[in-house]
């Protein structure tokens, strides 16, 4: 967790939860935000807290001018 968002690409997801990915492409909410909390919630994921100083390694980079801004 970067503070209170998910980092879903940086994760290791249990074989398990191929179900709750199927049933979430299957809905109408594609958001790995979405699906990753619910996941927490009921307890097939476990947080690991992104350590102060290491924030920078999660920028979100979309186009050059992100890069720029940072």
């Amino acid at each position: 967790m970067n503070g209170t968002r998910a980092e879903p690409l940086v994760a290791i997801y249990p074989r398990e939860v191929d179900i709750d990915f199927q049933n979430a492409l299957a809905g109408n909410d594609f958001a790995l935000q979405s699906l990753v909390r619910r996941l927490l919630d009921v307890g097939k994921l476990r947080p690991v807290a992104v350590q102060p100083g290491q924030t920078d390694l999660f920028r979100n980079l979309n186009q050059p001018l992100d890069l720029e801004r940072s």
